[in-house]
C-alpha cells in the first residue's frame, strides 16, 4: 500500500454518534477509518458515475493518523501501557510491564518498579520512531501532547424560518470543529487506485475539503526483529470490535488461551481504555448503522506464545484484528481500517524483594 498525506483546507467536523438537537451542540473528534474510506470511495466513484461500479472496487486502508510535517512522521495514539509524566520541561515515558509473580493465574497487573508516577498524561501521541522503540521494549521518546497537535474551533449557529428571513425561535446551536495545529496533517495508507497528482475530496461533515497527495515511505512503525523469550505485544493503532467485548475473539474467555494461525497464545496482561462508540450511515440500507462499542486505539495486549514458532507472529504486523460486527458476517474480517495491529515484544517487571529486619 502507498502512503497518502491528507491536508485539510479548513477546520473539519467528525461528529460523535450523539443526537444533535436545538439548544445543544456537536463536538468533533479525530476521524475514524470509515470516514476516510467513505471520502475515497465517493471521490473515486464520482469519476465512474457510481461508487459501486467498476473503477471504484473495494480497497484496503490503514489509518488515518495525525502527521507531523516538520519531521515527516505519523503520530500514533499513545499506548495505554505508556503513561507519561511532565515536570517543568522534562517529559518521561514509563513503560508498564506485567508483574512476573502475579502472571500465573488470571491477568497480571501492569507495573513500573521503583517509581511513583503521580499525575500522568494518557491522551497524547507517539512519533513513528517512538512507537518503534515501544514495540521493541526500549526507552521511549517522541511523545506529543494532544493540545500541541489539535484543538477545537468553537462556533455558534442559528436556523432560519422556511421561506422567510426570520430566525427560528429556540434553534440556537453550537459546533466545535477539529482544528489541526500548524504543521499537523493526516496520513493513511491505501491500495486504492488514486490519480498520480493531488486529489481533492470532501472529508467529514458539512462537505469540508482536503487534498490527498501520495508520499513516499511506510506509515507503520517497524516491528522488532525478534521477540524476547516468546513474549508478544499487540498494540491497536485503530479501534477494534471484538465479540467478547475487550477480549480478542481468538481467546477463550474462561482460560484466556487460544490459537491464531497455528500459534498458541496466552493472555497475561492488558491495558484497554473506555470503549469507543462507532456508528455511521449504511448507504446500502439507506439508514443508520447500529451503534457499536469498540476497543480504543492505543490498547495493548501482553501475550505469551505457548507453542509454535514465535517469528511467525511478526507477519501479523499491520494486519487486522477483530471481528465484523454484522451478525450475518460472523467469520469475516473487521471493516476496512479498523483493528490495525502492530506487533512488539515486552519484558517482565520484577519488584525488588523487601527484607524485613527483626
Amino acid at each position: 500500500m502507498k502512503s497518502v498525506l491528507i491536508q485539510p483546507h479548513d477546520v473539519l467536523m467528525f461528529r460523535r454518534p450523539m443526537p444533535f438537537l436545538a439548544g445543544g451542540g456537536a463536538k468533533s473528534e479525530l476521524p475514524l477509518p470509515a470516514v476516510l474510506l467513505g471520502a475515497l470511495r465517493t471521490a473515486l466513484g464520482s469519476k465512474v458515475g457510481r461508487w459501486d461500479q467498476p473503477g471504484a472496487e473495494p480497497f484496503d486502508l490503514m489509518g488515518p493518523w495525525l502527521h507531523d510535517e516538520a519531521i515527516g512522521q505519523p503520530l500514533f495514539p499513545q499506548p495505554l501501557a505508556l503513561p507519561v509524566t511532565r515536570k517543568d520541561a522534562q517529559i518521561r515515558c514509563h513503560c508498564l510491564e506485567p508483574l512476573r509473580e502475579e502472571a500465573s493465574e488470571g491477568l497480571a497487573p501492569l507495573w513500573k518498579a521503583g517509581e511513583q508516577l503521580g499525575k500522568v498524561e494518557t491522551n497524547g501521541f507517539l512519533t513513528r520512531d517512538g512507537l518503534t522503540d515501544f514495540l521493541a521494549a526500549k526507552a521511549v521518546k517522541g511523545w506529543r501532547a494532544a493540545s500541541d497537535c489539535h484543538g477545537l474551533d468553537e462556533r455558534v449557529g442559528i436556523a432560519w424560518e422556511q421561506g422567510k428571513k426570520n430566525v427560528r425561535e429556540g434553534f440556537l446551536y453550537s459546533a466545535s470543529f477539529l482544528a489541526l495545529k500548524p504543521g499537523i496533517a493526516l496520513v493513511a495508507a491505501t491500495d486504492a487506485p488514486l490519480p498520480t497528482g493531488p486529489l481533492t475530496v470532501r472529508l467529514g461533515g458539512e462537505g469540508r475539503t482536503a487534498t490527498l497527495t501520495s508520499v513516499p515511505g511506510n506509515v507503520l512503525p517497524q516491528p522488532p526483529k525478534t521477540l524476547n523469550e516468546q513474549r508478544l505485544l499487540l498494540y491497536l493503532a485503530t479501534p477494534a470490535y471484538f465479540k467478547h467485548g475487550w477480549l480478542p475473539s481468538f481467546l477463550d474467555p474462561a482460560t484466556l488461551c487460544g490459537r491464531r494461525d497455528g500459534l498458541g497464545l496466552k493472555l497475561l496482561a492488558a491495558a484497554t481504555g473506555k470503549p469507543v462508540l462507532v456508528g455511521g450511515f449504511d448507504r446500502r440500507r439507506g439508514g443508520p448503522k447500529p451503534l457499536r462499542r469498540m476497543v480504543p486505539a492505543g490498547s495493548c495486549y501482553f501475550f505469551e506464545i505457548t507453542d509454535g514458532e514465535a517469528a511467525k507472529s511478526l507477519c501479523w504486523h499491520g494486519s487486522s484484528f477483530g471481528d465484523d460486527p454484522r451478525a450475518d458476517r460472523e467469520n469475516e474480517p473487521p471493516p476496512t481500517g479498523f483493528g490495525t495491529g502492530c506487533i512488539g515484544t515486552w519484558n517482565y517487571c520484577t519488584v525488588p524483594a523487601i527484607t524485613l529486619r527483626g
